[in-house]
């Protein structure tokens, strides 16, 4: 159950999709809770509108999967906009306690939640433009004062700031290391299969194993490794009981593989080691040259 979500939120769009299911609830949270504990004052048709508009960009997102980059943009424009019109709940109330509890927590959700520094400066840009305009319409004259409100938007966008950019260094740590990683996987003149130890199909494979079989990478990706056939031969049908195999296939080829078991993530994989000779001659001649 617990490796279901987590491959699930390996998914930027699932990722996506949440904050925009989590926006249309937000919204009807905290009108519910202002509306039971305070009198503030607020549009419910207006709470009720973002989040069908959430629910809107949510459904759209399983009907087009395919444009996250106008989901994510769409998604952070609803939480500003949701965010100023917490701002205008927070004027027309004279910014009184409950009014500036509210500011404060959704500016902290929004910013906290926030992929990277650029789109946390521009949110919170336009976040600080609004908040001292609606300060300066009523004149600076309210029930929490401004260098109260500010200091502790202050204190919010600092922490924000610092976690965010924590986050940004961590992800781009594991870009590199996927990078050299790929670079190590592609470059190796051995052929290399990724195989999900679970059903046997193929996750990935290098270049090495495309020039050898001449099969492209799309053509090889899920395929079963049990079943797979190189010359009307099934050479890895004993993949799973064999850590080593050596199948000579009709054109006097040779192919030689041994596997490795290994777990990342919390998924088991094999990952096949495959070498390809002339015959069996040239194999034996190899392989001595090694020994020595």
């Amino acid at each position: 159950m617990v490796q279901r979500i987590k491959k699930q939120f390996s998914s930027t769009l699932n990722l996506v999709r949440t904050e925009l299911f989590f926006g249309a609830c937000f919204g009807q949270f905290y009108s519910l809770f202002f509306l039971a504990l305070t009198d503030i004052e607020y549009s419910q048709s207006i709470v009720n509108l973002y989040s069908f508009l959430f629910l809107i960009v949510l459904l759209f997102s399983f009907i087009k999967p395919d444009n996250l980059k106008a989901y994510r943009i769409v998604s952070n424009t609803l939480y500003l906009l949701a965010s100023i019109y917490i701002l205008f709940v927070a004027f027309i109330n004279d910014y009184d306690r409950s009014a500036f509890f509210l500011v404060i927590f959704n500016y902290s959700v929004v910013s906290f939640s926030m992929p990277n520094l650029k789109i946390l400066g521009v949110v919170s840009a336009f976040f600080y433009w609004t908040f001292i305009m609606s300060y300066f319409l009523l004149d600076f004259d309210a029930e929490t004062p401004f260098f109260v409100a500010l200091l502790s938007l202050l204190f919010i966008s600092a922490s924000s700031f610092f976690i965010v950019f924590a986050r940004n260094v961590y992800k781009n740590r594991i870009k590199e290391r996927e990078l050299l990683l790929s670079h190590v996987f592609n470059t190796t003149t051995d052929g290399l299969l990724l195989v999900n130890q679970k059903n046997y199909k193929i996750e990935d494979c290098n270049i090495s194993i495309e020039k050898m079989f001449k099969i492209s990478k799309k053509d090889i990706i899920g395929k079963d490794i049990l079943n797979m056939e190189i010359k009307n031969k099934k050479p890895f049908e004993h993949v799973n009981v064999f850590s080593k195999e050596t199948i000579e296939l009709e054109s006097k080829e040779v192919i030689h593989y041994q596997k490795k078991e290994m777990n990342y993530m919390n998924y088991s994989y094999l990952l096949i080691q495959v070498k390809k000779f002339k015959n069996k001659i040239d194999m034996n001649s190899i392989f001595r040259l090694s020994k020595r």
